[in-house]
C-alpha cells in the first residue's frame, strides 16, 4: 500500500482550502475518523473550549439509502482531541454555514451537520462531488 508523505498531504490541503469538501478533508488527515464519523459529525458534537470532539455516530450507505446511526462498537464512540488548526479550520467552516444559511433562506435544512452541501443536505459517502 502506498502513503502520501507529510508534504504531499499538506500539497493537497493548501490545494484545497476554499472547497465545500476541505473540513472533510482536514479531519480525516488530521484526526484518522472514517469517512462515516465525519460525514455524521454535528455541531453540539465540537467542543471548542476543551478543544475536542466526540464521535457518536456516522453516516452509512445501506441498500434502502443514507443512514445516521450509532457507532457498530463502544470503542467507536469516543473524544477526538482537535490541534488549534483544526479548531481554525472548524471556525471558518462554521462561519461558512452561516453565509449559506443566510444565502439559501427557507432551502436551507438546518440539520447541525457540520460536513453538507451549501444547502445542508447531508453529504452521501459515495459522493464523488
Amino acid at each position: 500500500m502506498k502513503f502520501w508523505s507529510v508534504e504531499e498531504f499538506n500539497q493537497f490541503l493548501k490545494s484545497s482550502k476554499g472547497h465545500i469538501h476541505y473540513i472533510v478533508f482536514s479531519l480525516a488527515i488530521y484526526t484518522g475518523m472514517r469517512r462515516g464519523e465525519i460525514l455524521g459529525l454535528h455541531w453540539k458534537d465540537v467542543d471548542f473550549e476543551r478543544k475536542e470532539l466526540l464521535v457518536t455516530q456516522t453516516a452509512n450507505w445501506t441498500r434502502s439509502g443514507l443512514v445516521i446511526q450509532r457507532p457498530k462498537t463502544n470503542d467507536s464512540t469516543r473524544r477526538v482531541k482537535l490541534f488549534q488548526f483544526i479548531l481554525d479550520d472548524l471556525q471558518e467552516r462554521y462561519e461558512q454555514i452561516q453565509k449559506h444559511k443566510f444565502e439559501y433562506g427557507d432551502g436551507y435544512e438546518n440539520n447541525d451537520l457540520v460536513c453538507s452541501t451549501p444547502t445542508a443536505v447531508i453529504l452521501s459517502p459515495r459522493s464523488r462531488r
